[in-house]
């Protein structure tokens, strides 16, 4: 919970006339106003918090259990069956920080595979345990100690007394937030007895708030998540080729249900009655060869169909011609449609993010909060303090929610040369989108919607707006006279037309520049090989639902040597990524990752033992 000096400043100095009796307009309120204003710069003051790791336990942990079974029927024919544990403890972002606590996730498949098909059905299930939503936890547990409004008025009457009397601003910021906390934050000192204290983390205080918060449900007022859901898939695949011997023809079909389980903690559902997403696929792709296997053309075509959204065509057509005999060298190029319908959360999520409620897509999630009768406004941005809705043109209206298309054009090269030491291979893209799905940021102003505040959302939409992207990428492959490998690459990636709209964001999420360049060799002597790899990437805007930053520029340096010792036929092997141990991030909102070093020992015939 935030607070804008500015905007409370002047209502701040007339609470101070009035209780001096100084009438606005006087020259008394004039000089009282020109003193005190300079006290309320463009500057926030929030709420005193906690760090994370005194909310959640920060600590990874978490245990998995496979089995299979796996019977030939021939030779060609195999049937597996397969089961999947898995639970733990760990921390996660999406609309918010989450704790998933106790989380439990069991899967399974039963399949039978040959060369010419496979049919498969597999089903998923997960139960969120304990889990709780740690930043509404924060803001319930600051408002369950002391309401935010007795708080801002405790530190507001503070602060301006301090400012005026002794004009530091910094010292009167410091005071005030000792006057509201009512403890000192070094000793832990509570300074009036009679009157509610900030709770630190690990006392008796804290820990009942914590426990009362994170033990109710979201929609009791507390930070509890539920999540059972369930995903079902049957699928197959047919390889025709076998029979029909002038071209290569595969068929493919697939169902998948999903149920969404969140007893409308999460999702806009209600306990009882999750919702239910069905989804259809089916594609069939042909392959022929020309020219003595000179030249391969691939078209495919896939139908899909959600049962929220209309169905959909997608053609792809492919070629591959080789310019020499011995295949070489060889140009391709693609020509293809694809299509993305919006994922579960983005057409059903309903969360309070804090800040602002994150909602769906979906003309019920929206309608729920009247958004087709109370007006929207754009916001000019996401910090909800600094950033308004932009009223000057009106409000706007959201188009809906509908699958993403993209049309795709590609073109590549690939070739040998220095007698098969040098690889290269290089790519150039052009995608234009049509139906490109963003995300905006909505205020319902509080004369509108009969409130005491603006109700902030953002939401998820399909604009109409063209956006395009251009990429290329670059590899280059050597090998030494010597034996040792040198391996790099750099790829481009751009997002040429975006959305410009305020409150609009499109959430590309790509670094322009990424390049990785690698040294190694097997063997650089008997037995005893190494890898060198150094990867970069430049600095971008990261978007999402938790927030939107800059991601910095970062660069890695990642190491291992390797020693065989055949006698026992065995390899030891010591390594470590970002061996530097430079910290970097590359999510805004995700921890600061550093060096991780390893040591592995690999037995090369544990079947001989076993048999033995």
């Amino acid at each position: 919970v935030s607070l804008y000096l500015k905007d409370v400043g002047p209502q701040v100095i007339d609470g101070i006339a009035e209780s001096q009796g100084i009438a606005p307009g006087s020259p008394e309120y004039e000089s009282l106003y020109n003193k005190a204003i300079v006290f309320f710069p463009d500057q926030i003051v929030t709420r005193t918090g906690w760090i994370e790791s005194d909310l959640a336990d920060d600590n990874t942990k978490n245990i998995r259990l496979t089995g299979s079974l796996h019977y030939f029927i021939n030779q060609r024919t195999e049937i597996v069956g397969q089961a999947n544990y898995a639970m733990g403890t760990s921390v996660y972002t999406a609309q918010n920080r989450f704790a998933a606590r106790e989380f439990r996730i069991l899967s399974g498949k039963a399949e039978i595979n040959n060369p010419d098909y496979y049919a498969r059905a597999w089903a998923v299930t997960e139960n969120s345990g304990s889990s709780y939503d740690i930043g509404g936890a924060a803001l319930r547990l600051n408002e369950a100690w002391k309401p935010s409004e007795t708080w801002f008025t405790d530190y507001l009457s503070a602060y301006t007394q301090t400012a005026l009397i002794s004009g530091d601003m910094n010292g009167a910021h410091q005071f005030a937030r000792l006057v509201s906390d009512n403890r000192d934050p070094g000793t832990g000192i509570i300074f009036d007895e009679s009157k509610p204290a900030f709770p630190l983390a690990g006392t008796s205080d804290f820990n009942r708030f914590m426990n009362e918060i994170t033990s109710r449900s979201i929609d009791d007022g507390g930070a509890r998540v539920y999540d059972n859901s369930k995903l079902y898939q049957v699928e197959g695949m047919y390889n025709f080729t076998h029979l029909i011997h002038f071209v290569e023809m595969q068929v493919g079909v697939s169902n998948r249900v999903t149920s969404v389980n969140s007893n409308g903690t999460v999702f806009f559902d209600s306990p009882g009655h999750p919702i239910n997403i069905n989804q259809f696929g089916t594609f069939v792709q042909i392959n022929k060869d020309f020219l003595n296997d000179r030249i391969r053309i691939t078209g495919a075509f896939r139908f899909d169909k959600n049962h929220f959204f209309e169905a959909q065509y997608t053609p792809r057509f492919s070629l591959i011609g080789f310019l020499d005999g011995k295949k070489e060298h060889s140009i391709r190029g693609t020509f293809q449609t694809a299509y993305r319908f919006p994922s579960t959360a983005d057409q059903w999520v309903d969360i309070n993010a804090g800040v602002f409620r994150t909602i769906g897509g979906m003309p019920e999630v929206q309608n729920s909060y009247n958004f087709d009768t109370i007006p929207l406004y754009p916001m000019s941005g996401r910090n909800p303090v600094k950033d308004k809705p932009v009223t000057e043109n009106g409000p706007i209206l959201l188009p809906g929610l509908s699958p993403e298309k993209v049309v795709s054009s590609e073109i590549g090269y690939k070739g040998l040369f220095l007698g098969k030491k040098l690889f290269l291979d290089s790519y150039v893209y052009y995608n234009i989108y049509k139906g490109f799905e963003a995300v905006q940021l909505v205020a319902q102003l509080a004369a509108d919607a009969g409130t005491e505040k603006d109700q902030l959302f953002q939401t998820y939409f399909t604009t109409d707006q063209p956006v395009s992207s251009f990429g290329w990428a670059l590899s280059l492959d050597y090998m030494t006279p010597v034996g040792i490998l040198i391996k790099s690459n750099v790829a481009f990636n751009r997002l040429l037309e975006g959305i410009d709209a305020p409150g609009v964001e499109a959430r590309f999420n790509s670094p322009e520049y990424r390049t990785n360049l690698s040294v190694g060799h097997h063997a650089i002597i008997p037995n005893l090989g190494f890898s060198l790899n150094f990867h970069w990437q430049n600095s971008f805007l990261w978007e999402s639902g938790f927030g939107a930053g800059q991601i910095p520029a970062y660069s890695t340096l990642d190491a291992h040597v390797s020693y065989n010792v055949p006698a026992i036929k065995t390899t030891f092997k010591l390594g470590g990524s970002n061996i530097l141990n430079k910290y970097y991030t590359t999510s805004f909102g995700s921890p600061q990752i550093g060096g991780l070093f390893y040591v592995s020992l690999v037995y090369e015939d544990i079947l001989d033992y076993v048999k033995k």
